[in-house]
């Protein structure tokens, strides 16, 4: 009969070890849980920011005249592509050439 007792008394002691080890794991997974939640909220804060921010470019970005854009680029290319090399080149050897002597003097002061 003793011997019952304690086995009963035994297995009373595994099932109060594994009560307390289950406690103590939620216990755990609630605070991981908790701390988890508030960088969530904040994941979630950022993304909505985010979003907010692209619907805002995405409204500027309607409002662009894309036509007037292409256009003015156009006139630009144009503009450059009529650029006389040669008498560029032509004149910035004339310039280089003026400035030579001057160069020279003022580097014998030095």
């Amino acid at each position: 009969m003793e011997n019952r007792g304690n086995r009963t008394e035994f297995w009373l002691r595994i099932i109060a070890v594994a009560a307390v080890a289950i406690f103590v794991l939620v216990l755990i997974f609630t605070v991981l849980l908790l701390t988890q939640a508030a960088r969530l909220d904040t994941l979630l804060r950022q993304t909505e920011a985010i979003a907010g921010e692209l619907e805002s470019l995405t409204v500027q970005m309607g409002q662009i005249d894309w036509a007037a854009l292409e256009e003015g680029v156009n006139a630009s290319l144009d503009i450059v592509g009529n650029i006389d090399i040669e008498s560029l080149n032509a004149a910035i050897a004339d310039l280089a050439a003026i400035i030579a002597p001057l160069a020279g003097l003022l580097g014998r002061f030095q």
